[in-house]
């Protein structure tokens, strides 16, 4: 059920990409969604990729150095609880946005997203959602607090009103990941 939720959410993002956009991974990892972001945009799009480990950082450039597509992507080692400072000043309305919350997979386990800053992630990425953006929000809630930060999820994505955006999620069996899809309506 990952592996189809991860391919729903790439579907869904794509479909508000346009050629030359700016769009955000926000919990960049070990690059999946980064690679599969610069293949968009892409040779005058732009992807901003951002997480706080130097892992995620070295195994998202070999990935996008190997594709031949480490120039589309600003690679930047910041955490999205202070997401504002570490993107660019001159950030443009963003096409799309991914967010995958938890933990590096491969990486320490006790390193994860966690509810305030992942929220306060959240609300940024609507804020520079471009009209007709489209942003996934992709929580595993096997790890700990995993479970609380998808309610809180939940609860935040439960108050956003219609008149401004569409929200729609998947959810996998049991503790399985849960997916939540935005796209900011066209005002």
């Amino acid at each position: 059920m990952t592996e189809r939720l991860t391919s729903i959410a790439q579907h869904f993002v794509r479909d508000g990409i346009t050629r030359g956009a700016t769009v955000l991974d926000a919990t960049m990892g070990n690059g999946y969604d980064t690679l599969f972001l610069a293949q968009c945009v892409g040779d005058d799009g732009q992807v901003l990729a951002l997480d706080r480990q130097t892992d995620a950082i070295r195994s998202s450039t070999a990935r996008l150095t190997q594709a031949g597509l480490v120039q589309r992507v600003q690679l930047i080692l910041g955490d999205h609880a202070t997401i504002e400072q570490d993107l660019p000043e001159t950030c443009p309305p963003l096409a799309a946005v991914m967010l995958n919350l938890g933990y590096l997979p491969g990486g320490d386990k006790e390193i994860t997203t966690s509810t305030a800053s992942t929220l306060h992630a959240i609300r940024f990425a609507l804020a520079h959602l471009a009209p007709s953006g489209r942003m996934t929000c992709m929580a595993y809630r096997g790890h700990a607090g995993g479970v609380d930060e998808a309610a809180a999820v939940a609860s935040l994505m439960q108050s956003l009103t219609d008149n401004q955006f569409i929200v729609t999620h998947k959810k996998a069996p049991a503790n399985g990941p849960v997916l939540w899809m935005v796209e900011r309506v066209v005002a």
